[in-house]
This record gives C-alpha cells, sequence and structure tokens, in this order.
C-alpha cells in the first residue's frame, strides 16, 4: 500500500490551520496520545462511530474538468457555505477523506496538524480526480457539522467509501521538563476569554481579550497564548517539525505563555525559488527544530526525540460516484 498525505503545502492553509486555531486543538490527537500504553496495531471502523450521521437533503457530485483550478478548505472563494449548503470546488477525494475525518470529524473545527496522518489505500485516481460537491441540507447547520459528519455521510453514500482508522508506532518528540523545572507562569484571571469549540474564534477587538488556547503574534511580533494547555501546545509545533509532539510534562492546568517565536516559525517556507539579491550571499535555511527548542528551554521544557502512537486512515473500499 503507497502512504499518501494528498495536502497542499501552501503557506496560507498552513497559517490557517496552526493559527485560525481551536482551545481544543490538542484535545483530539493529544487525548488520543497522552499516557497510552505500550502500542499495538489497533483498528476501528469508522462508520460505527457516531452510529447515526446527520445527512444532506440533496447534493450533487460532479467530476471537475481539468483545467479547473482547486480551491482548499479554508482558503479560496470557491469554496463557500451557508447554514443550510456547501459547495466545495474540485477537491480529490484524499482531500475530501482529510476534511471530513480530520479537520472536522466530529463536527468541530481540529486544528491539529491532519497533514501528519497518512492515507493508505485505494486506487490512484483518489490523488488525481477532482470533485466539485453543492449539497443543501433539510435544516441549517454549522460549517463543522456539514465538513464533518455529513461529509462523510455523502462520501459513504455516493463514493462507497469504507475507510478505518488504525494506531501505529511512529517517531515523535515527548514535550518534557528540563532539569531545573519548569518556568511557566499559571493563567491569570480574566486574561482570556472562553469560546465555543465548535466555532473558530474571531480575532480580538481592540481592548477584548483573546480567545483561551489560541496561539497568536503578541505585541512583540512574537506568539502568544493564554488559557493553554501544554497538551494543546503541542500540536502547534508538529508541522514545522514533521512529526507528531506529545505532552510528557506531567503539568496539569492552563498557563499564559510567551513564544520566543514569530509566525514564520512555525510555518515552512512557501515552496519555490528565493529572491536572492546578492548572488554571493548564501541565506541559511531554518531550523524549525533549533528555533522550537529554544524557546521551549526558555520555559524550562525541552523535547525529547522518541516512539510513539500516531493515527493513520486506511481505505478499504472506494467507487466513483454514480452520475447524478
Amino acid at each position: 500500500m503507497k502512504n499518501r498525505n494528498g495536502v497542499t503545502s501552501n503557506f496560507t492553509n498552513k497559517a490557517a490551520l496552526l493559527f485560525a486555531g481551536t482551545a481544543a486543538l490538542g484535545a483530539s490527537i493529544a487525548a488520543e496520545m497522552i499516557g497510552a500504553p505500550a502500542i499495538q496495531a489497533q483498528t476501528s471502523s469508522i462508520q460505527s462511530v457516531p452510529a447515526v450521521k446527520p445527512r444532506f437533503e440533496v447534493a450533487s457530485v460532479k467530476l471537475c474538468k481539468a483545467d479547473t483550478a482547486p480551491a482548499f478548505v479554508g482558503g479560496g472563494s470557491r469554496n463557500t457555505s451557508s447554514p443550510g449548503r456547501l459547495i466545495l470546488t474540485c477537491q480529490t477525494v484524499t482531500r475530501l477523506i482529510q476534511t471530513a475525518y480530520l479537520m472536522y470529524r466530529d463536527g468541530r473545527p481540529n486544528s491539529a496538524p491532519f497533514f501528519l496522518v497518512p492515507i493508505s489505500g485505494g486506487p490512484g485516481w483518489v490523488d488525481s480526480d477532482r470533485y466539485t460537491i453543492d449539497a443543501k441540507a433539510e435544516t441549517p447547520q454549522s460549517q463543522g457539522m456539514m465538513l464533518g459528519p455529513m461529509l462523510q455521510a455523502l462520501l459513504e453514500d455516493r463514493f462507497h467509501l469504507k475507510i478505518r482508522r488504525e494506531q501505529k508506532e511512529v517517531p515523535v518528540y515527548a514535550l518534557t521538563v528540563a532539569k531545573d523545572g519548569h518556568k511557566l507562569q499559571a493563567t491569570k484571571e480574566a486574561s482570556c476569554t472562553p469560546f465555543d469549540p465548535a466555532q473558530p474564534p474571531a480575532p480580538p477587538s481592540p481592548g477584548q481579550h483573546a480567545s483561551c488556547g489560541v496561539v497568536m503574534p503578541g505585541a512583540d511580533g512574537k506568539l502568544v497564548t493564554y488559557g493553554q494547555t501544554l497538551a494543546g501546545l503541542c500540536p502547534y509545533f508538529a508541522g514545522p517539525l514533521g512529526r507528531p509532539v506529545i505532552d510528557k510534562t506531567g503539568i496539569v492546568g492552563t498557563f499564559d505563555i510567551h513564544l520566543e517565536l514569530s509566525p514564520r516559525d512555525l510555518i515552512p517556507a512557501p515552496p519555490g525559488p528565493q529572491v536572492q539579491t546578492d548572488p554571493t550571499a548564501t541565506t541559511p535555511t531554518p531550523d524549525p527544530l533549533s528555533s522550537v527548542r529554544f524557546a521551549l528551554q526558555k520555559l524550562g521544557l525541552q523535547l525529547e526525540s522518541t516512539k510513539g502512537p500516531s493515527e493513520a486512515l486506511v481505505i478499504d473500499h472506494v467507487e466513483r460516484p454514480s452520475e447524478n
């Protein structure tokens, strides 16, 4: 079986995923990995959770023309949604699976690094054929519900998709406490505003407190987060480091954290040639691991390379959709 991560490395999409986050950022992935026993190969049927999924009343699924550019979830004007309608333009089946089963798996936005979750199995066309979906719900639904459980049901009905989750042992970084102890500051009263995890928080207005658990640029351009758990912080590092990061500190509670990192440190540079004004000059390649380790050292924390459990998706069956 081949391994696929059919997701754009587009800078804007990664920025949105990392910094539009929710307080539940670490809950989905980290909760599955923290304190897990010795790893064994485990499988479960995705179709069985939840038992009954809400469905669109009507849905159109059309194959895209070869010259039609895709629009990615979270970016691009051709993807739209309203309380009762969802339009996804020119998406591969792999991308639809990532959206439905990872990004909005339980009907809520999950900003954890879904692009690290491998998808295996299935024919090659799931990465090449692109489909536009125009679906309408009978009653108003949240964006998360339409992009998650309702899109899952559509894929299972129209593409006859059967998919399962596996737990595998993979290289990870464990977040631990440094030898001299941590230097974290407990969350101050009213330093942040709780919000509904089913909806991405809006940027704070002038004078407003930031949403709890969200990492964002501070006044000095460095990253800050308020009311943050360490488990919730870990997934922010996973993208640039290229592997899951799990909380092994044993520290509970929430903290107000200033990170000696800029947004660029947590987002890989966009692919393609870089403009070089001086042909004799050399531009050092950014080292995310060194940057993250330095920032964590300031907090009395450290990263240790180890093995740990991580999720994988396996396509057991999929068919091209029937004509509308």
